[in-house]
């Protein structure tokens, strides 16, 4: 019964909105970090090349760092942690999340 739900959950998901929320919450992210001295940030795919992710990385606080305060901020938020910077990943998100993450963001990066 379970598996039936989820497949039947996933046969009528509108795929194409939610990429399109995805790439719009990708995007409020990288244009409200990315004017931060020293911080970069940049759309990418994720591995499979169709997930858009957002990659913010900076000059003074290594990436692990600033997953650990966001993991202990309120809201508490968890990221991925590259080589690279930080990655957040739109496919776990709600429509708004994007925007206490970048808030979040902007006052550890400031």
């Amino acid at each position: 019964a379970g598996l039936g739900a989820a497949l039947e959950r996933v046969i009528r998901l509108d795929h194409d909105g939610e990429l399109r929320r995805w790439e719009a919450q990708v995007s409020h992210l990288v244009e409200v970090i990315q004017g931060l001295p020293g911080v970069r940030a940049e759309r990418v795919l994720d591995r499979t090349g169709h997930i858009p992710l957002a990659r913010v990385s900076s000059d003074r606080i290594e990436p692990g760092v600033i997953a650990e305060q966001l993991r202990k901020g309120e809201p508490r938020i968890e990221v991925g942690v590259t080589g690279e910077g930080l990655t957040v990943n739109p496919h776990t998100l709600t429509p708004g999340d994007e925007r206490a993450i970048a808030r979040r963001l902007r006052e550890i990066l400031r």
